[in-house]
């Protein structure tokens, strides 16, 4: 028994000793701050590396902590807070700790300090004692990006193949530069960001790609005109609004319809960032040239002279290119006409305003101009049992033309009046052609 005695006492006495030792080495939590501070003031990230723990499944290498230690250098305020951080959860766990008041302390107690900080110091107990370690929180972020998108964290790609949203878990404390990219009908559009993860208190960060880009809204009052993009057509009709997007700065556009006397266009509108107006007008223009306003000009004044013609020589004949209602209604006003009761006069010219002309599609699926057209006339009605009335007229109508595809012509399919000729802007346009006769 005795000689037991005197084996196990020296072993005692040896594990005693070696565990006085491990516990004396141990670092102390103001000990874990003060190599904290020299080791980024001096940027000795390997220093550092060596200091941190990072727990199994956390993400945090040497080029995070060179990113950090980069960017707390940079940002001393960052640097005085985290290490506030850092002296207030000494206290907490060292109650020898001089540094016993600090503006941490002061806005927390000092254990709701030791749930803060993006480096924080963890205690743990043992058989030997309580250890210290300094550790990098776990931050996760969520990187939010249209389908489609191609994204890339630092360079490298991240599978966000049928998703719109991408978490990295478990990463501590670092900078990532993030970019995203999607291509359009129109372009490319890409937006950059860069996410910090070095806040104190929220743990969670949500980024959201912008890859919509630049939007227009464009129009036309004409249906089923097609979208010129940089002179060539897209597979876009342009609606009565239409939102395009993304718009690259420099893109034209232009709208396009394809009549049957020929093919229309718009002004070409070129998309600037700095321009106010987000809204265009793309209808093309039905009279898009002088040839076709010439044709148009022609047979309203055509229809000017023989309309008089026909009703003066009491010949229907005489009204050529007509549809079949307006020549019914000359038909019955020539009916009332006789030997004794006629009519006597001449076309003096014609006022038209090719300033509001409008295109229309017919009940029948024709295509039509409706356009404010002013008839200057000289008239005598003669009565037989009554005195004659002579008048100088200004009739005011509105005259709706169809196009004859076949015989290439213009054909006068409608004759209204004009109730809204006493207005002040009535040919008042720019493009008021007048004809006198």
């Amino acid at each position: 028994m005795k000689r037991l005695f005197l084996i196990l006492v020296p072993i005692i006495i040896v594990a005693a000793a070696v565990t006085f030792i491990i516990i004396s080495k141990q670092p102390k939590p103001n000990d874990l701050v003060k190599e904290f501070q020299n080791d980024v003031a001096e940027s000795d990230v390997k220093g550092l590396m060596d200091l941190v723990k990072v727990d199994e499944g956390s993400k945090w290498k040497q080029a995070d902590a060179t990113k950090i230690v980069n960017y707390l250098n940079k940002y001393k305020s960052k640097l005085n807070q985290q290490v506030a951080i850092l002296n207030a959860q000494a206290t907490y766990y060292d109650e020898k700790s001089s540094n016993k008041t600090n503006y941490i302390l002061e806005k927390y107690n000092t254990k709701d300090a030791s749930s803060i900080g993006a480096f924080y110091i963890e205690e743990k107990k043992g058989i030997l004692g309580k250890r210290y370690a300094l550790k990098v929180r776990d931050y996760n972020l969520t990187i939010n990006a249209p389908k489609g998108a191609v994204v890339t964290v630092d360079g490298q790609k991240v599978n966000m193949k049928n998703s719109t949203s991408k978490q990295l878990v478990s990463v501590g404390p670092t900078i990532y530069s993030i970019e995203g990219k999607k291509n359009f009908d129109f372009g490319t559009v890409k937006d950059n960001k860069e996410v910090i993860l070095f806040d104190p208190k929220n743990f969670e960060e949500t980024i959201k790609l912008n890859l919509s880009g630049n939007a227009v809204t464009v129009n036309s009052q004409i249906s089923n005109t097609e979208l010129l993009v940089n002179g060539d057509k897209s597979k876009d009709d342009i609606s009565k609004e239409t939102n395009i997007s993304p718009i690259k700065d420099g893109t034209t556009l232009q709208g396009v319809v394809n009549f049957p006397w020929g093919e229309g266009k718009s002004k070409v509108v070129k998309i600037e960032s700095t321009s106010k107006s987000k809204k265009y007008d793309l209808t093309p223009n039905p009279i898009f040239n002088e040839d076709v306003k010439v044709d148009i000009k022609t047979a309203i004044n055509d229809y000017a002279t023989d309309r008089m013609a026909a009703r003066t020589t009491k010949d229907i004949k005489q009204l050529k290119n007509v549809s079949d209602s307006v020549k019914k209604s000359y038909i019955e006003e020539i009916q009332n006409y006789d030997d004794n009761n006629y009519l006597k006069g001449e076309a003096l010219g014609t006022r038209i305003d090719f300033s509001n002309v409008e295109y229309k599609k017919s009940s029948g699926g024709k295509s039509t101009l409706v356009i404010p057209v002013e008839f200057h006339e000289k008239t005598t009605n003669v009565y037989e049992f009554a005195d004659s009335i002579s008048e100088e007229d200004f009739n005011e109508e509105i005259l709706t033309l169809s196009y004859d595809k076949a015989n290439k012509n213009w054909i006068i399919a409608k004759d209204e009046t004009d109730y809204n000729a006493e207005e002040g802007n009535y040919m008042s346009g720019k493009e008021v052609v007048q004809t006198t006769f």
